[in-house]
């Protein structure tokens, strides 16, 4: 029993010291990729199959403030139409 206890005892101590000396995840959150019918450009009357990948990127406001924005950029791809097939086409 006291070995139990010496053993589980000295485990959580192992686990409690790596915990406080290892340095915490750098957390990013990963870009995020949308399907969608579009037109090719503006004014055009063809639809195609886009993708939109969204990436965030964290900037800090200030030095005194602990708040950040977020500025979102995009870019739209065409893509096979077989990425959009379970989306309905909208009328042309």
């Amino acid at each position: 029993m006291r070995k139990t206890v010496l053993v589980v005892l000295f485990i959580l101590g192992l686990v409690l010291s790596a915990t406080f000396r290892l340095a915490p995840a750098q957390a990013t959150v990963p870009d995020t990729q949308v399907y969608t019918w579009d037109f090719i450009r503006p004014g055009s009357q063809q639809l195609v199959c886009k993708q939109i990948t969204i990436h965030p990127e964290n900037e800090v406001v200030s030095q005194t403030s602990h708040h950040k924005s977020v500025k979102m950029s995009s870019k739209s791809t065409i893509v096979e139409e077989r990425y959009c097939s379970r989306l309905t086409k909208p009328p042309v």
